[in-house]
C-alpha cells in the first residue's frame, strides 16, 4: 500500500541507525547484549510498584524462556538480565560456536516460573 506521495506505508520506518557492525558474523562465540521491546512499547511484562518491578504472567513467561534457553539451544548460555514493563535486556553467551549458527525455531510456550529478574550463579 502506498500513500499519496508514493511511499510504501506498510514498511516500517526506523528512526535510528542499527548498532550492528556491518560485516561482523553474529553467529560467532561471544557475549551479546540483547534488547527485546514489546510491540508498540506497551507495558506487557508487568508494572513498577514502589520502585520494584512486579512481573505479570507474560513477564513470568519471559523470565522462564530466558532461564530455559540453554536447554533448547546447547551452544547458548544466559547471563544477567532485567525485565522491565515494556522491554527486556539480557546478556546472551554463544559458546563453542563455529559460525554455523545456533539454530532457529521456538520450543513453544513454557510453564510459568518464579520471576526473580537475575540469573542465580
Amino acid at each position: 500500500m502506498r500513500n499519496i506521495a508514493g511511499a510504501d506505508i506498510c514498511r516500517p520506518i526506523w528512526s535510528r541507525r542499527s548498532p550492528r557492525l556491518p560485516y561482523y558474523d553474529y553467529s560467532l562465540a561471544g557475549a551479546y547484549f540483547v534488547t527485546v521491546c514489546a510491540r508498540g512499547r506497551e507495558c506487557r511484562f508487568g508494572d513498577v510498584v514502589n520502585g520494584q518491578m512486579r512481573t505479570n504472567v507474560v513477564g513470568a513467561i519471559v523470565d522462564s524462556v530466558w532461564r530455559d534457553l540453554p536447554t533448547y539451544c546447547p551452544s547458548v548460555e544466559t547471563d544477567w538480565y532485567v525485565i522491565m514493563p515494556n522491554h527486556f535486556h539480557g546478556i546472551l553467551l554463544l559458546v563453542g560456536s563455529t559460525g554455523d549458527g545456533v539454530g532457529a525455531g521456538s520450543p513453544g510456550p513454557l510453564p510459568d516460573a518464579n520471576a526473580t529478574g537475575n540469573r542465580e550463579r
